[in-house]
């Protein structure tokens, strides 16, 4: 076997052991690093963009930035506002237990999402799609806490315990180099730890890692101040062995934890494949959006760069012959309205116009004018290529008519639907193991309690009801005279009085389920 080949991932390292562990996962994220290094170049340099803030590549201050216009406005468009968790029977059967169950997870999903603010984790992984290409998300669990007693007994405070979901950079994840989701074989999250926090998760072994990170970005050299000093963590989920990893990587990297699969997912990961994964139909390598009109967006800079200069160049500016008389010339121009002075010289000329040459301006604004036509040309290359018509950013005109706008907005829903359904089910797909999490970590006890559901077996209590009032009435039909001829009404009273006192049993647990 050649050096640079390798059958299995045990190959990619000769030592044994924890050390061995670090030296293979550093490998594997290295090549993962190389895979995606070309695309992470890019959607640097487009948020670059977007933001306005240019490096070394990009420093233009004067850039038309129909990136961040774009993008803002398909932001609302592909998501706006949280959805609402619905959560029903696979089947259409009677089956109690399973509507139950489905309206205590609605409550307890709608909950976690308001707590855990998820329209802001969705939103944050909309914009990290629409301008580098990929957004993601996960869920986390927090157990309980556990409180060790004066007795040496230990006690669970279950208020810190809950399931949640959470934005992760795009940057800071990494995943085996597969072309589908399915085929994944681990993926990674980077975590920057202080020292503090290396000790409280990983007891010992913290105190042994090198803080090589800093805190802020404009530091860039570690301070002897321990307090911006971090170290770079990587959490690993590795899908063919199910354990998860913690460990420092490089040369000095530590092992710090490894267990078992802690959550007991369905797919093991504890995130659905993220945002722009469909972007490529042959692989899950992201192409951000702007790429496709990257071109046409760096000639409208330079159009509208030119534009700007040719404006500034729009001076009523000019020479005059140098033996015409200086005073002459400043009396022709700066001179108050009404106000005429002698001329004092000529200079051998007859018309005093004759002694100035004005600038060409009438030749400027041609080239401005064309400049402007082919921006707006530009533009609606643009417009085309991303399929937000006109229409979507209110623009219109008064000659068209109803149906043209109208086709207008047919064009561009049939464009950016194919944006929207990818949040969509992207978003239907973190819910889903959000409930996951929290049906393999709750009880049902646990689940009643924090959404305050009322369980009400109706059918029993009204069975139940109908068989006291069917007891009573037997009684009072004992009671009754079959020789009285007043037996017949006493018996339909009787009756009456039967039905009125079911509605009234009735009436609590009915309203306990009102709505549902």
């Amino acid at each position: 076997m050649q050096a640079d080949q390798v059958e299995t991932k045990e190959d990619l390292s000769l030592s044994k052991g924890d050390a061995g562990l670090v030296e293979m996962w550093t490998k594997e994220l290295e090549n993962a690093n190389n895979y995606e290094q070309k695309w992470r170049d890019e959607a640097a340099k487009y948020f670059d963009i977007y933001k306005d803030q240019y490096n070394s590549d990009y420093n233009d201050s004067k850039r038309y930035n129909v990136f961040w216009a774009n993008t803002q406005t398909l932001r609302p468009l592909v998501f706006s506002r949280l959805p609402k968790p619905n959560i029903t029977q696979r089947f259409t059967d009677e089956n109690e237990i399973a509507k139950i169950a489905s309206e205590m997870m609605e409550r307890t999903i709608s909950l976690y999402m308001n707590d855990a603010d998820a329209e802001d984790v969705i939103g944050k992984c909309r914009d990290d799609y629409l301008v580098g290409g990929r957004g993601v998300a996960r869920v986390c669990y927090d157990p309980e806490e556990v409180i060790e007693m004066e007795d040496g007994t230990e006690e669970f405070d279950s208020s810190e315990k809950k399931c949640r979901i959470e934005y992760w950079p795009w940057e800071d994840f990494r995943m085996s180099t597969e072309k589908e989701w399915s085929k994944v074989r681990w993926i990674a999250f980077r975590h920057y730890k202080s020292r503090d926090e290396l000790v409280e998760d990983f007891g010992a072994k913290g105190k042994a890692v090198s803080l090589n990170k800093t805190r802020l970005d404009s530091i860039d050299k570690p301070s002897e101040n321990e307090l911006f000093k971090m170290a770079e963590v990587w959490e690993i989920w590795d899908k063919e062995s199910g354990e998860v990893i913690f460990a420092t990587l490089g040369g000095d990297g530590v092992l710090l934890s490894k267990e078992k699969d802690p959550y007991n997912l369905r797919n093991f990961f504890p995130m659905p494949a993220p945002l722009g994964s469909k972007s490529d139909p042959c692989s899950l390598m992201p192409i951000p959006l702007y790429r496709y009109y990257k071109s046409q967006a760096e000639e409208l800079n330079q159009v509208d760069a030119r534009i700007k200069s040719l404006i500034q160049q729009c001076k009523a500016t000019g020479i005059y012959n140098s033996v015409a008389e200086g005073s002459d010339i400043e009396a022709l121009f700066n001179g108050e309205d009404g106000t005429f002075t002698p001329l004092k010289g000529t200079g051998g000329l007859q018309k005093a116009s004759d002694m100035v040459l004005f600038k060409p301006l009438q030749e400027i604004i041609l080239a401005i004018r064309e400049l402007q036509q082919h921006k707006i040309e530009i533009i609606n290359a643009i417009r085309d290529i991303t399929g937000i018509s006109d229409i979507v950013r209110g623009v219109s005109m008064a000659s068209e008519t109803a149906t043209a706008q109208q086709l207008k907005g047919n064009f561009a829903i049939s464009r950016i639907q194919p944006l929207q359904k990818e949040v969509e089910f992207w978003a239907r797909d973190l819910i889903r193991l959000l409930t996951e999490l929290t049906v393999e970590n709750y009880s049902t006890e646990e689940l009643i309690a924090m959404t305050g559901l009322q369980v009400v077996d109706i059918n029993t209590i009204a069975s139940q009801a109908k068989d006291r009032l069917m007891l009573l009435m037997a009684e009072a039909q004992k009671q009754l005279n079959p020789q009285d001829p007043e037996t017949p009404q006493k018996l339909d009273m009787l009756k009456q009085q039967a039905e009125k006192g079911f509605k009234e049993t009735m009436k609590a647990p009915l309203e306990a389920l009102k709505g549902y």
